[in-house]
């Protein structure tokens, strides 16, 4: 069954950005050098959302989701309500794929985070533990973009890094499922990135 639910919300962490000591010019990448692939989809409303990552240089591999879920219903004192559900998580896929040249991305796993439930109408709070299987099933454009960017930093020790980054990426089509409930994915792209550091 499609889902798609009525309502923008902000959702945190599918990736971590960049935070280096040289220039903040990557998207995905956490140190340098380094070498990520990336498949990420969200749906129409951007509230629900599943993401790939693999980092080619230490091996690991990310598979991450997030959902926010309303329901409408009528408080005790007649007042309209929406209790809102939100969950996010991460963990390892007991399946993953990329495909060559940013044409295709597969997964499928467990993952395990935490969801909080706020209500309106009894003003109160609630966090808890919990899981959700997720797939992502991404199709990646015939056509890439790839772009090149050099930058060079000179430290206060007289030492100069050349960083240079290069990203590729396609747009991409397809579903991802959440605990049963899939989503077509309305924004979803294919990435490929690198950053190469030369000290001279």
């Amino acid at each position: 069954m499609l889902a798609s639910i009525g309502r923008r919300a902000l959702v945190a962490g599918t990736v971590a950005t960049l935070a280096l000591a040289g220039p903040a010019f990557a998207t995905y990448l956490t140190e340098d050098p380094g070498n990520v692939d990336v498949a990420e989809a969200r749906d129409v409303d951007g509230s629900n959302y599943a993401s790939l990552s693999r980092d080619n240089v230490s091996g690991m591999v990310f598979l991450r989701a997030g959902t926010v879920q309303f329901e409408p219903i009528t408080c005790e004192d007649e007042r309209e309500g929406e209790p809102e559900t939100d969950f996010t998580g991460s963990g390892t896929p007991d399946s993953f794929s990329f495909g060559k040249q940013q044409s295709s991305a597969r997964a499928t796993g467990t993952v395990h985070g935490f969801v909080t439930v706020s209500n309106p109408c009894t003003g109160t709070f609630e966090q808890f533990d919990d899981s959700r299987v997720v797939t992502l099933n991404l199709t990646g454009s015939k056509y890439t973009t790839t772009s090149t960017t050099k930058a060079t930093v000179k430290d206060p020790d007289g030492t100069v890094r050349v960083y240079t980054h290069k990203e590729t990426m396609a747009v991409a089509s397809g579903t991802f499922t959440i605990a049963a409930l899939t989503y077509r994915a309305d924004t979803a792209s294919i990435t490929h990135e690198e950053l190469a550091v030369r000290i001279r």
